[in-house]
């Protein structure tokens, strides 16, 4: 793996990003300028772009790679969460006003319910760069490592599209995500998930997908959505696992 392209490079993009920003004071005029013109997309659009960096919605996308590839699935599940703790705790300590804790209401687009606190880092950010980069490092696709990094970036700029957070914020997330998924997938490159670990994981992700259905996201309209996530998550834990039977049977009897 090309340690500096596949990560190096990305990282100092962002980084660079964070700092003109930083320096030149453009975290709230750039706010607003993105957030007015993200708006030629209906901001609805955006809520089911920005759902998809929902941590439960994270869960049901890895159930469904867990039936062709289970180490996929354990490396999402463990940057997600490690990325997901690192940014609740950074919250709780930062604890920095959301746009709308400073901004009056009527001076940009919002989508969902209206949260003033805790905005810094995006959370929804770093599960994107968490979840996408799981795909990347273990199949190591440089072919496609651009596609995921930008569609990662989408994810988190729908969260500046609905009035959710500065752009500061997606910029720390997606930091954060990409340092945790490119630590964890190291790790774990070459491990082959043995069977009691790929029961582990397809019962706590058929959990995830259990728990959808009864989640509330903030956002209006997204029951449907969260039904689809849900129940071909759980259809695809189940195809796996009735595969491993008939494999475990298969072998029993040719023994």
């Amino acid at each position: 793996m090309n340690t500096f392209r596949n990560f190096f490079l990305p990282m100092a993009f962002l980084m660079a990003l964070f700092l003109i920003i930083q320096l030149m004071d453009l975290n709230q005029s750039l706010f607003l300028n993105l957030n007015h013109a993200a708006q030629f997309i209906p901001i609805t659009w955006w809520g089911y772009i920005t759902f998809l960096g929902d941590g439960m919605a994270a869960g049901c996308i890895l159930a469904v790679v867990f039936r062709k590839d289970p180490r996929i699935a354990l490396v999402g599940i463990i940057a997600v969460l490690g990325s997901g703790i690192i940014v609740q705790v950074l919250k709780s300590y930062f604890s920095i006003p959301r746009p709308a804790g400073i901004l009056s209401l009527d001076e940009f687009f919002q989508f969902g319910e209206i949260i003033k606190s805790r905005g810094f880092p995006s959370g929804h950010s770093s599960t994107a760069f968490s979840l996408l980069g799981a795909f990347f490092y273990i199949l190591a696709d440089n072919k496609r490592g651009l596609l995921y990094f930008s569609a990662a970036l989408f994810i988190a700029f729908s969260r500046v599209a609905i009035g959710i957070h500065w752009p500061e914020d997606i910029i720390v997330g997606s930091m954060i995500g990409l340092a945790v998924i490119y630590l964890v997938s190291n790790r774990l490159l070459t491990y082959t998930p043995g069977f009691k670990t790929e029961l582990a994981i397809g019962i706590f992700l058929f959990l995830i997908c259990i728990g959808i259905l009864f989640y509330d996201p903030r956002m209006p309209g997204m029951l449907l959505l969260q039904w689809l996530f849900g129940l071909i998550g759980m259809t695809f834990i189940g195809s796996r696992f009735y595969f491993l039977y008939n494999k475990s049977v298969y072998k029993h009897l040719s023994t």
